[in-house]
């Protein structure tokens, strides 16, 4: 690995290599943690969402949450410190595009200021008190190839310039059979709101007959 990742970021590029998945727990004695534990397991359950569960008929409500947390249009770029050098390399006066094939987004290196700029998520974000939308926030990573740090801070930029959006679904009717890890489709016809959802977790009440899926 190179640059600065999170534990939990790569544990997910391991799961995303092996296909498989995995989940924590932990040994206690006396209060005390005595071991953290990664376990690693076969990926569950169908992996193609096959039950359609639809908006008052199997389930009772969607409620939908946006959070802007995480959100930026651009990130302050910074390599690593060429040998010699007292300065990390930063993308001040590289020339760098790129034009998402999928969303359409443009990504753009500023030359007077070296950032990374998504071009597209600027002009969504711009308001009448924030005229250029720009949100920025710092990405650091260990190279001094200016190439590879621009498409590395552009990736990045790429999973963060957009709101993080959760929906809570209260499901009425789970089709027989379902179990954890089996993907579903969630179907709001007049909201036009189709999600293809993982199943996380699932919990059976015997006093209320009820059952709870976490999705």
């Amino acid at each position: 690995y190179d640059g600065d990742n999170t534990c939990t970021e790569r544990v997910n590029d391991i799961n995303a290599q092996f296909d498989c998945e995995t989940y924590y727990s932990f040994e206690i004695e006396r209060l005390k943690v005595t071991k953290k534990i990664i376990n690693v397991i076969p990926k569950r359950g169908r992996q193609v969402a096959i039950p359609q569960l639809r908006l008052n008929k199997d389930i009772n409500r969607i409620v939908t949450k946006r959070s802007r947390q995480e959100l930026a249009t651009a990130y302050a770029v910074k390599g690593g410190t060429p040998e010699g050098s007292d300065n990390p390399v930063t993308l001040v006066n590289y020339s760098y595009s790129y034009t998402d094939p999928e969303t359409g987004d443009v990504y753009q290196e500023d030359n007077a200021s070296g950032q990374m700029r998504n071009i597209s998520a600027m002009k969504r974000e711009a308001s009448v008190l924030d005229s250029d939308g720009l949100i920025v926030r710092t990405f650091e990573f260990e190279t001094t190839d200016k190439a590879i740090l621009a498409g590395q801070a552009r990736a990045e930029l790429q999973k963060h310039c957009n709101p993080i959006v959760e929906y809570e679904v209260d499901i009425a009717i789970l089709p027989e059979g379902t179990v954890i890890g089996d993907r579903i489709n969630i179907i709001d016809e007049e909201g036009e709101l189709f999600l293809d959802a993982r199943i996380l977790k699932l919990e059976t009440s015997e006093a209320n007959r009820q059952i709870t899926a976490t999705v």
